[in-house]
């Protein structure tokens, strides 16, 4: 510290002493460098000692903090125990053990804020069926973000518009080898900031244990309680180290099997319900009904409801009907316009929807059912039924291969191969 004692005398007091002679000065006093500093080369000021602490102005010891580790990453999720408004999800790989389950993505189905609408057990588009991709707050599987060790992986869905879920570079989680799983970490909405308009709903972070030592293998079968769906699942999984550790190969095989569930398996899918329109009196005596076909015989489920005659009777416009059908759709074909001659004349109206081909190419009779007021719209017959088709869950036969190589040339400089 430099402390002056500044003397001045007045320019008024000059002019009154009439310029007497007498000498004024500037004193100044140097203060003595408190402990733990010394002056510098020129004697101006004060400064610590080199390797020792600093002390402030109240005295009290100063001592620099120590550096700190600091992680740049393009994704908040690899910090599991970060700090914000929006809470991250964590599952290890003991939650499925205990679970029993066999596949990542029945792990984070069964989490809030996931919908698990593209599964084996979901809808399923016309093309790439049985993949399994993740649906963050029912906003839609191209709206959430499939990362692999905290990078981008390449889609699993089809280019066409009868994909799976929506045009969208969705991952077909059913490729995560769970042997090799550590973790799964999910956030909501906030990984858009970064990665974009596909992390809006959420994005998941699967983090695998890429540099296996030793052999890992499970073994898992399963059927339902009525001793249908037969279910396997086996996995295997080993890795080394080489050149002292500085190297790793492991490698993963996962092979399932799915025996199909349809509709028509248990009983209150196989009831078929399906809603129609409620025909009035007159439409009824119009559709074509068997004879006596009345309200309360014509497969509605509720037999109290009447015919819908007018706005006021109290009578919905929409009903409930059993065997729900499509009247003019079979799975042969169906006869919908006949001609006695080639050259298209002579039209033969009675075997119009009166006739089709069964499964075999045999011209048979058709029964039409009965129709409502909508012409895809019957119950009972011999119509399309969607429970025929429709699945509970998917025929599946997968086999998946996954490998990992890396080689650390320095704490700097890594290379490393994943391949599926």
């Amino acid at each position: 510290m430099r402390c002056n004692l500044l003397v001045r005398v007045s320019a008024l007091a000059i002019l009154a002493a009439g310029f007497s002679g007498t000498a004024y000065s500037q004193i100044s006093t140097t203060p003595e460098c408190t402990p733990g500093q010394e002056r510098l080369a020129d004697g101006s000021l004060c400064a610590p000692v080199a390797g020792e602490p600093a002390v402030g102005a109240d005295g009290a010891t100063r001592r620099e903090s120590a550096p700190e580790e600091i992680t740049v990453t393009g994704s908040r999720i690899r910090l599991p125990n970060v700090e914000g408004t929006v809470p991250i999800t964590v599952i290890n790989n003991q939650y499925l053990s205990n679970r029993g389950l066999t596949n990542a993505a029945d792990a984070l189905n069964e989490t809030p804020g996931i919908r698990g609408s593209i599964t084996p057990a979901g809808a399923q588009g016309s093309f790439g069926q049985g993949v399994n991709f993740i649906n963050g707050l029912g906003l839609g599987s191209n709206r959430t973000l499939t990362l692999i060790n905290g990078r981008r992986s390449v889609s699993s869905n089809v280019t066409t518009i009868f994909n799976q879920g929506g045009a969208g570079t969705q991952v077909d989680v059913n490729v995560i080898p769970t042997l090799l799983l550590d973790r799964i970490e999910q956030i909501s909405t906030v990984g858009a900031t970064t990665y974009g308009s596909d992390a809006i709903a959420s994005t998941v972070n699967f983090i695998l244990d890429t540099r296996l030592k030793g052999v890992r293998y499970t073994a898992l079968s399963g059927i339902t309680e009525e001793g249908d769906a037969f279910r396997y699942n086996l996995a295997l999984a080993g890795g080394f180290d080489f050149d002292d550790g500085r190297g790793n190969i492991t490698l993963a095989y996962t092979r399932d099997y799915q025996k199909g569930l349809l509709y028509n398996s248990r009983g209150f899918l196989r009831d078929n319900i399906g809603s129609a329109d409620n025909p009035s009196t007159a439409q009824s005596a119009q559709l074509g009904r068997p004879a006596g076909t009345t309200a309360a015989n014509d497969g509605r489920v509720n037999t109290g409801i009447g015919f819908n005659d007018s706005g006021t009777d109290g009578f919905p416009g929409s009903i409930l009907v059993r065997d729900r059908t499509l009247p003019l759709l079979t799975g042969g074909g169906l006869i919908t316009s006949a001609f006695a001659n080639a050259n298209g004349t002579g039209s033969v109206a009675a075997a119009v929807q009166n006739y089709q081909f069964d499964r075999s190419g045999n011209l048979v009779p058709f029964n039409r059912g009965i129709r409502f007021v909508s012409v895809q719209q019957g119950s009972g017959g011999d119509g399309f039924r969607f429970n025929d088709y429709s699945q509970i869950t998917s025929d599946l036969r997968r086999n998946v291969f996954n490998g990992f190589a890396g080689y650390d040339f320095s704490d700097a400089f890594k290379v490393f191969i994943e391949a599926t």
